[in-house]
């Protein structure tokens, strides 16, 4: 029988020891750090992907800082969108064609409420956020908007909006003061006539765009314009007429409206505006010449008023359209107009104008313009500019309606009279122009929608990555981390064995022969 000394078994025993105090070691490091190993060597086969779910995590935290910025800038729009869109329907309340009264500076008191409601305007258009001013384009660094003073007055080398409104109701009036219109009286045996023409066939002024009477004593005949022939409108008094017939005018103003000039026969002297009296000569020939100059006299006064009322707020929104930049149809170049020097036509106004507009000029993808990248191949786009139409439209109808000048003059009989109308054709007007139908958006509030559909967007891929970076980092913390009462508990069992190993071995090996016998 062969007897083995326990030394062969040494070795084995010492490997036992080293075993089992590396795991000792190795839970005791796992216990003190809650990792499975301090390298990614550690991991085994589930180091990629704890790499591939980290480098995901890394892509969830910069699509969710693009987001919050986004988030930020648009939240603030929203809030400054909102506050327009108020301030529009508020202007519109405050608007009313029927109160002209004049306040100590000569404005009345809803132009200088107007007044205030644009100046609140111009400061939520350059909002700035942390330096990005929010309408100014897409990387925005200075205010993109004006300030109230320039955009009113300009300076000395441009022309601010009541230079330009004041060139527009120049060329507008004419040099008669009429709509660049003009009268004159005919009169022979049994008739007489009065002519009513246009100066010439250019852009400015009312346009004639028909005649016709009531009665049998007053024929008339209306002449189109044609080439450089202009327009003209005729009344001849066959006889002398009676009491109440008329004779209407009808004209076409600038903006598209139209207006007609009644003027009915009265056998009173002075029965006020839109009559003319019949002649009272002895002699029928010289009476009706009497009534034609009537007729011509009250035409004349009735074209100074409509001039000096309608035409100028006509006038005014015009000017308002070439300096805010939103006259309709494509021009090439896209520049302003102002009238030429002879009022006549429309000339090209490029770097006339007091530039209202200081920010980026982007292409034609405003929104574009700033972007954030949100999530994997998910950007939100909101871009913007305060000369876009919604903004310059709204903008436009509060400047021109501040800026007009509706302190009485020196038109007509009755000059109070005459401001008082020309502030209800501008008011309503600006009424119109700022009004919405119900069925319809404002150009504010469709910005607005744009925008509040991009906000919701980066918000619900806000939560879809929190929820997603949540599941990610519960599976990179199930590769990575331990359970440490699970390790602990592991921890003493090894520890317990350990110390049995040690216990074992040292009796082993100081055995002997004798003590074994």
């Amino acid at each position: 029988m062969s007897i083995y000394g326990i030394s062969s078994n040494s070795t084995f025993l010492a490997d036992l020891l080293i075993n089992q105090k590396r795991d000792f070691e190795t839970k005791a490091a796992q216990l003190v750090s809650g990792k499975v190993a301090p390298t990614y060597g550690g991991l085994g086969e589930q180091r990629q992907v704890s790499l591939a779910l980290k480098s995901e995590l890394g892509r969830i935290d910069a699509y969710q800082r693009s987001g919050d910025m986004a988030s930020i800038h648009l939240e603030t729009m929203n809030e400054t969108l909102e506050r327009m869109e108020e301030l529009r329907q508020e202007a519109v309340g405050a608007i009313d064609p029927n109160n002209y009264e004049l306040t100590t500076d000569g404005k009345t008191t809803s132009q200088a409420t107007t007044e205030i409601m644009l100046r609140e305007t111009l400061s939520l258009l350059n909002t700035d956020v942390s330096g990005y001013f929010l309408y100014g384009g897409g990387d925005a660094k200075s205010s993109p908007v004006a300030g109230f003073d320039e955009i009113m007055n300009g300076d000395d080398a441009s022309m601010g909006l009541k230079d330009v409104m004041q060139a527009f109701e120049t060329a507008h009036l004419g040099p008669n003061g009429q709509g660049r219109l003009d009268t004159a009286v005919t009169a022979g045996a049994g008739t007489a006539s009065v002519t009513l023409s246009e100066l010439s066939t250019g852009d400015f002024g009312f346009k004639i765009s028909g005649v016709s009477s009531t009665g049998g004593s007053i024929t008339t005949n209306y002449t189109a314009a044609a080439g450089a022939t202009p327009a003209q409108a005729q009344a001849t008094l066959n006889g002398q007429p009676v009491a109440g017939e008329t004779v209407t005018f009808k004209l076409a103003l600038p903006d598209g409206s139209s207006r007609e000039v009644t003027l009915t026969a009265t056998e009173e002297a002075d029965a006020g505006p839109g009559t003319f009296q019949i002649g009272t000569d002895a002699d029928p020939n010289t009476a009706l010449a009497q009534t034609a100059a009537n007729l011509d006299s009250a035409l004349k006064g009735a074209l100074t008023n409509g001039a000096a009322t309608d035409l100028k707020a006509a006038a005014d929104q015009q000017a308002g359209a070439e300096f805010f930049g939103t006259y309709e149809g494509a021009r090439d170049p896209a520049a302003p107009y102002l009238p030429d020097a002879a009022g006549e036509n429309l000339v090209d106004a490029s770097g006339q104008f007091y530039e209202w507009y200081q920010g980026e000029r982007p292409s034609a993808d405003t929104r574009g313009e700033k972007f954030a990248l949100i999530d994997n191949q998910l950007k939100v786009e909101y871009g913007a500019t305060a000369n876009e139409r919604g903004f310059a439209e709204l903008l436009q109808g509060m400047a021109v309606f501040a800026a007009a000048d509706f302190e009485t003059g020196s038109v007509g009989a009755d000059p109070d009279a005459v401001a008082g109308d020309y502030y209800s054709a501008l008011a309503g007007r600006t009424d119109q122009s700022l009004s919405v139908p119900d069925n319809r958006q404002s150009g504010v509030q469709s910005i607005a929608v744009e925008m509040s559909i991009a906000y919701k967007t980066v918000e619900t891929t806000s939560d879809r990555l929190d929820q997603k970076k949540l599941t990610y980092e519960n599976m990179v913390g199930d590769i990575e981390n331990v359970d440490k009462e699970k390790v602990a508990t592991e921890l003493l069992q090894i520890q317990t064995n350990l110390e049995t190993s040690y216990a074992v071995t040292t009796r082993l090996l100081s055995l002997s022969l004798s003590n074994f016998i």
